[in-house]
């Protein structure tokens, strides 16, 4: 059953996904039998699914907003084919069953729940294995638990930390428990504690976000292989690296100045630490020992300090170069926002008085879609820096670089004989700086989309004013090979099979149980 320019807004507990055709995204809630509806924007491609629909969640449809009804259409489950997990009709479902025992490890809370903090997921289980589910994963503090429909939706808060607002309705407590865990933290052993330092870039063990230090230190005590994190207590954001400051000493010594005043790096202890740094002093928390670096040290860098000076695109060098500097392949359309190139600045976010995105995004996620850079005159190009789309999980996981002297012949920057594949973005969040290991002579750059989960960029680049101007005969300055221009997608083809948009909404709903 279909209802255009409707939706149930913030209900897509069981996924979002893009570059879906509608047939494919119907499939998708027919074979998951904890799917009562979904959400379909044809614009986007876009498929949002949800456990809930208009009778179990009537003030989520009824506040869909009138600039998502327009470009969104809500699609139900007839209630005749909404099954339990035996196969029978949910109706006929007790409204009063025994209560089960209470799981060793937790307190309950009869008739209450924190409603919509469900960030681990919602799954159909027992009360004892929903139980083990949240014992298994150290970031559950709680769950939810409803037995007439054995659903158990798992937590990263409790009752403190979600505060007041976050406790459920009436029609919600009186079919759910809330279970909390109690407090039994694990021996994760000692971490050295650096105030206002980061390793930059080396999240290789992942970035996780909402999370308590307890519940980053915990991780990583718990990873054998995890030897460092890092941790932005203004974003509650966690980043856990199989390195630390003896493995990758040049990336703890690039954490910029910008990022040090926000973060604080914690290294586990599994020998005695480094004598290379003063001694640390102790302080009054019981698993970590704190310093502060002194305020000047003298390392050695792989490029020189004089050469590797951002180059006005970001935050940090003051957004120097004009918006006119960007181009790309192709730009996402967001309705009243604009996605374009020249918010591909490194640190830009979301500008609510301008409707512009904090990124680049590309209209495709093809590999070959590229942003590109006007420096305004030839420049030795040393390292770049790139980020994913503010507030959103688009990002960019690997890329090439090409350059060019006249905008018109390009050229691969090559290592080893073959075009260099940098390593991308693990966020959307965290910077990410790539040194260029024979430095370019260059105006014009491009940043070519590979792994990606939607192109979504920001970047600055590094380095210096060149000894002198650069003639076209003297490219490339790399022994880079010279790119065709088909090696890009025109602005009129960004790789979308047609076949899936010529598919008639009208003829779904026969498909639709």
């Amino acid at each position: 059953m279909v209802t255009r320019n409707a939706c149930i807004r913030g209900r897509n507990q069981l996924g979002t996904f893009r570059d879906q055709s509608l047939r494919l995204c119907v499939r998708r809630c027919n074979d998951d039998v904890r799917c009562l509806s979904f959400d379909y924007i044809p614009t986007y491609r876009s498929c949002y699914l949800s456990l809930d629909n208009r009778e179990s969640a009537p003030h989520d449809f009824d506040g869909c907003t009138e600039e998502y009804r327009r470009i969104t259409n809500y699609y139900e489950k007839r209630s005749s084919v909404i099954r339990g997990r035996d196969g029978n009709s949910n109706s006929n479902t007790p409204e009063h069953e025994p209560e089960p025992e209470v799981p060793d490890g937790y307190g309950v809370i009869r008739n209450t729940c924190l409603k919509g903090r469900n960030q681990l997921g919602s799954f159909y289980e027992t009360l004892e294995n929903c139980a083990s589910l949240c014992s298994a994963d150290i970031r559950c503090k709680s769950f939810d638990y409803v037995l007439s429909h054995q659903s158990c939706h798992l937590s990263t808060d409790d009752r403190m930390s979600a505060g007041e607002d976050a406790l459920c309705s009436p029609e919600y407590s009186r079919i759910t428990n809330y279970y909390e865990k109690r407090p039994d933290a694990p021996d994760i052993g000692d971490f050295l504690h650096i105030k206002e330092a980061c390793i930059l870039g080396r999240n290789q063990l992942g970035s996780f976000y909402d999370e308590t230090l307890e519940q980053c230190q915990g991780r990583c005590g718990n990873d054998y292989s995890c030897r460092s994190f890092d941790y932005v207590s203004s974003y509650r954001s966690c980043h856990l690296s199989t390195d630390n400051r003896l493995t990758a000493r040049a990336a703890f010594d690039s954490c910029p100045s910008w990022l040090r005043l926000q973060t604080d790096y914690y290294e586990k202890v599994i020998e005695p630490p480094p004598t290379t740094r003063p001694p640390p002093t102790t302080t009054t928390t019981r698993r970590t020992t704190t310093w502060r670096p002194p305020t000047r040290t003298t390392t050695k860098s792989p490029l020189p300090e004089s050469c590797r000076t951002p180059l006005g695109l970001g935050k940090e060098s003051g957004y120097h170069l004009p918006d006119a500097a960007f181009s790309a392949s192709s730009t996402l359309s967001l309705s009243a926002w604009s996605a374009g190139p020249e918010n591909a600045r490194l640190h830009q976010e979301d500008d609510y008085d301008r409707k512009r995105v904090g990124s680049w995004c590309a209209s495709s996620s093809d590999y070959g879609e590229f942003l590109q850079v006007d420096l305004g005159r030839t420049k030795r190009i040393t390292g770049v820096a790139t980020q994913g789309r503010h507030k959103q999980f688009e990002h960019v996981k690997s890329y090439k670089l090409a350059y060019s002297h006249d905008s018109r012949t390009w050229y691969d920057y090559m290592e080893g004989g073959h075009p260099k594949v940098f390593d991308g973005n693990c966020d959307h969040l965290t910077a990410v700086t790539n040194h260029v290991r024979e430095p370019l002579t260059a105006r014009f750059l491009r940043f070519v989309v590979q792994q990606n989960v939607w192109p979504c960029l920001r970047v600055e680049v590094y380095g210096c004013e060149a000894d002198r101007p650069t003639a076209g005969g003297n490219y490339p300055s790399n022994d880079g090979r010279r790119v065709p221009e088909t090696t890009y997608p025109s602005n009129g083809d960004h790789g979308y099979d047609d076949d899936y948009d010529i598919y008639d909404d009208d003829n779904i709903e026969a498909r639709i149980p």
